[in-house]
């Protein structure tokens, strides 16, 4: 039996570099360099062929005339190890968490409570449906609103 064997001599796409994209201005941007972390808003659009960014820093107050020395600094795009992306929070999985704990909790909590009635008290099926929507609703508008307190990122550069 033969077997034949094909080599390419060069590289294909998946070998080579990702071409750098163009971050536009403004965007919420986290620069690696080494372990180090800098946040801020850029105040130029960011490509491979630029030499040096400026960005204002993040958080802080806004750069906005007059701006002070101590508002702004400058990173080199060929000394990044990669360059993050705000996107967006985690308001949606904050929800989802949420909403899981405060139907466990209303299940939980309301069990309890409800092994006490003696008079008048709501059949079980009545009871799971409140847990699941109250402690749905509730837990899930908690969850949402610590959520939106974490920035979530996308590496870009």
């Amino acid at each position: 039996m033969c077997a034949s064997v094909l080599v390419f001599a060069g590289t294909l796409s998946a070998q080579q570099p990702a071409a750098r994209a163009t971050v536009d201005s403004g965007l919420v941007v986290r620069a690696w360099v080494g372990d180090v972390e800098t946040r801020g808003r850029l105040l130029a659009p960011m490509h491979g062929g630029r030499d040096s960014v400026l960005y204002c820093r993040y958080p802080g107050p806004p750069c906005a005339a007059p701006i002070q020395a101590a508002q702004l600094g400058w990173f080199h795009p060929d000394d990044l190890d990669h360059l993050d992306v705000q996107i967006g929070n985690r308001a949606g999985k904050g929800a989802w968490l949420g909403g899981i704990i405060g139907v466990a909790l209303a299940i939980v909590g309301g069990g309890y409570a409800q092994s006490f009635c003696e008079y008048q008290c709501p059949s079980d099926t009545e009871f799971l449906i409140r847990a699941l929507v109250g402690g749905g609703l509730v837990g899930g508008g908690i969850g949402a609103l610590i959520g939106s307190g974490f920035p979530r990122f996308e590496r870009r550069f």
